[in-house]
C-alpha cells in the first residue's frame, strides 16, 4: 500500500501495483468531488443572495385612461394612477407604446399623474412598472390599452 505525505508532489510518487493506483485515484476522486460540491453550493448561495428577485408586493392601479376606452386624442394628456410601492420599489417606469420609459419618482400622496407625450389616433398601450433604485424592475406592474381618435 502507498503512503503519501501531503507535501510530496504527485510526480514523485512511485506506484507499485495497479490496485494501488485504483485506490489512490478513488480517494482523490472522492475528495475532489466533495470540494466541487462545496464550491457549487457556495456559488449558488452567493448568487441567490445577490441577484434573486421575487415579484415585489404592492399595487399599481391605472385610473385614466381606463382599459378599453375610446377617447379624443386631445383629451388624454395625463396618465393618472394609484401606486403603493413594495419594499423593493423606489420609483416607476411608464412605457407608452414602444417609446423610452418615463421615469416617475413622485409616487407618494396618490392619485399620481404623469404627462403623456402627444398620441396619434389609434391603439395605445401604457405599462407602468415598479423599479428599484438601480432601475431593475421588481415585477410589479399594471397596464391599460385604449384607442384615441
Amino acid at each position: 500500500m502507498i503512503r503519501i505525505k501531503k507535501d510530496i508532489p504527485l510526480r514523485f510518487i512511485v506506484v507499485h501495483t495497479p490496485v494501488d493506483v485504483i485506490e489512490f485515484l478513488s480517494k482523490s476522486k472522492e475528495k475532489l468531488m466533495k470540494t466541487i460540491i462545496r464550491s457549487v453550493i457556495a456559488i449558488a448561495i452567493g448568487f441567490s443572495i445577490g441577484t434573486s428577485y421575487a415579484a415585489d408586493t404592492g399595487s399599481i392601479s391605472i385610473i385614466t385612461p381606463s382599459d378599453g376606452a375610446v377617447v379624443q386624442g386631445s383629451a388624454i394628456s395625463k396618465l393618472i394612477y394609484r401606486v403603493k410601492l413594495g419594499p423593493q420599489g423606489n420609483h416607476l417606469h411608464v412605457y407608452v407604446d414602444d417609446q423610452k420609459p418615463i421615469v416617475d419618482r413622485e409616487v407618494t400622496g396618490c392619485p399620481c399623474a404623469v404627462d403623456l407625450p402627444p398620441l396619434s389616433p389609434g391603439k395605445h398601450v401604457i405599462i407602468v412598472k415598479a423599479a428599484r433604485a438601480d432601475h431593475s424592475l421588481t415585477g410589479l406592474q399594471s397596464s391599460t390599452v385604449f384607442i384615441t381618435r
